[in-house]
């Protein structure tokens, strides 16, 4: 039975990957792209301080939030993280005038440490007061 029950959460594991998969190698599809694509993808408007907070795959805080003057610096800021984490390719969640929400587009299962590596970032335009 346990085997059984394995081979289905594999089976399911494999299918999401591919389904991942496809969505990256479309063009059409903006859902999930090479991290490289994103400055070009992103809504984000000018006006107001954003605020930069990084996450770790398990969900938790990977770093406190950093303010930045504009769009480009926090994009560029957190690109240069997913980039020293060899994250190539990223999920957009959230991508509005207000909010950015990016995750990495496959988990990585690699290493001991899984849940403390980078998993995701939000940027959020915030009134500058």
């Amino acid at each position: 039975m346990a085997i059984v029950i394995a081979l289905i959460g594999a089976a399911i594991l494999v299918g999401l990957i591919f389904m991942q998969s496809n969505k990256l190698a479309d063009p059409e599809n903006k859902t999930a792209v090479y991290l490289d694509e994103l400055p070009g993808l992103v809504a984000l408007q000018g006006g107001g301080l954003y605020v930069l907070n990084l996450y770790r795959q398990s969900g938790n805080p990977y770093a406190d939030g950093k303010v930045f003057d504009t769009p480009a610096d926090a994009v560029a800021a957190a690109m240069s993280t997913f980039r020293r984490a060899q994250i190539d390719s990223v999920a957009i969640q959230i991508n509005t005038v207000d909010k950015l929400d990016v995750s990495r587009a496959f988990f990585s299962h690699r290493g001991r440490a899984e849940g403390k590596k980078v998993g995701a970032f939000e940027i959020i335009r915030v009134d500058d007061q």
